[in-house]
């Protein structure tokens, strides 16, 4: 599956600080990316996706990231700090993410590709 877009209306971004109330900050974002996935079926007569194993292979080390930049504007260093680190380790924000989205892309590619099994993506 190439270029998939993922758009996040409103993303949320919560920086912590040390004996103060966490800033709050939400955008629109947008993620284009590449993956592989492969689900692993034990039992394909009753189509048990609870008990399915599912992966994902990134193909594009690099999303492209598309966030409004006001959205991290501040004076405060922890968030510069953070919002540099967020940006630098993004490959390690794209595995977690599609840790907890590759479910939805296989379910969508089965229901919508292969045939109406009356799968709810949610």
């Amino acid at each position: 599956m190439s270029n998939i877009v993922s758009f996040v209306r409103p993303a949320y971004f919560r920086f912590h600080r040390r004996a103060q109330e966490p800033i709050v900050r939400s955008t629109p974002a947008r993620v284009q990316f590449a993956i592989t996935p492969t689900i692993i079926i034990p039992n394909l007569n009753d189509l048990r996706l609870d008990r399915a194993e599912i992966f994902s292979y990134i193909e594009s080390p690099s999303p492209i990231t598309t966030v409004n930049p006001l959205a991290f504007a501040s004076t405060d260093l922890i968030v510069e700090r953070t919002v540099a680190e967020f940006f630098v380790d993004r490959p390690a924000n794209q595995i977690e993410e599609l840790y907890l989205e590759s479910n939805f892309f296989i379910i969508n590619f089965i229901q919508y590709t292969l045939c109406d099994f009356g799968l709810k993506p949610s």
